[in-house]
């Protein structure tokens, strides 16, 4: 089952550029139109986005493995899915209220305060351990000579 369209066409008397998106958006429901009329054709047309923002998806998931752009793609393909079936709607609408929350965590003051203060401390740590290794074995790499002798 289909879910009602929540982009509604924007007015003739908005700016050009607006009125041209209005244009697409409604060749793009005329064209669902003609293939809802057609059993078949709703079939394919069903079909097709289901491959689509399936493979979509799929792509994403290997991406958050692989260098890529993972979850825009996995958002990507929601929308994909989102335009034909309403759990894909439901879906999509629960992960940009989980998205809006993580960026809301992300930026809150506290929060940054607190991680550069980590960062910080890591940084004190790191620099603390170069410098007893500077006063213990001096400006090289050698590091302890004994040390493997002692390990084996």
């Amino acid at each position: 089952m289909a879910h009602p369209d929540p982009v509604a066409a924007p007015s003739e008397a908005a700016d050009p550029a607006a009125s041209d998106a209005g244009v697409r958006l409604r060749w793009h429901r005329r064209v669902r139109e003609r293939a809802r009329a057609n059993r078949a054709a709703d079939l394919v047309w069903r079909a097709s986005v289901l491959g689509l923002g399936s493979a979509v998806i799929v792509a994403g998931l290997i991406m958050l493995v692989v260098p890529g752009p993972g979850w825009a793609a996995i958002f990507v393909g929601l929308a994909i899915l989102a335009s034909e079936y309403a759990w894909a709607h439901n879906l999509l609408s629960r992960a940009k209220e989980w998205a809006q929350r993580a960026r809301d965590r992300a930026t809150d003051p506290a929060v940054r305060r607190r991680n550069l203060a980590l960062t910080s401390l890591a940084a004190v740590a790191v620099l603390a351990v170069g410098a007893w290794y500077l006063v213990e074995y001096g400006p090289t790499l050698d590091g302890p000579r004994d040390w493997f002798a002692s390990v084996g």
